[in-house]
């Protein structure tokens, strides 16, 4: 072997594993009549597959999505307060979250691409 070939056995050991963590994220609603959303893209596999969690100040929700082979499904669903638009609103820190998602209905990661 040489000196930069790993055996699968290594490869899976220095592969990153999962964690549990708390993100935050703050985002400004400047202007928009289309779309004016903030989000986290998580889990990802590549650019078509991943998971989703987004606020949407057009339509007062809060969303998490799965993407699968670039199509998008609900997982679940809040509404929120209407969060003003403009470049000079103060943010401050949400008063809404998503109720507790069923065992069910969580998802590990999205399904590998097939």
């Amino acid at each position: 072997m040489g000196v930069d070939e790993h055996t699968p056995e290594q490869e899976e050991r220095a592969r990153p594993q999962p964690v549990d963590l708390d993100v935050s994220v703050r985002f400004r609603p400047v202007s928009g009549k289309e779309d004016a959303s903030g989000g986290i893209i998580f889990r990802a596999q590549d650019g078509r597959n991943y998971l989703l969690v987004r606020a949407n100040a057009l339509e007062n929700n809060f969303r998490l999505y799965t993407m699968v082979n670039g199509r998008r499904s609900t997982i679940a669903s809040a509404r929120v307060n209407t969060p003003c638009q403009g470049p000079n609103v103060p943010t401050k820190p949400a008063t809404n979250s998503l109720a507790e998602i069923p065992s069910s209905r969580r998802a590990a990661s999205p399904p590998a691409p097939g």
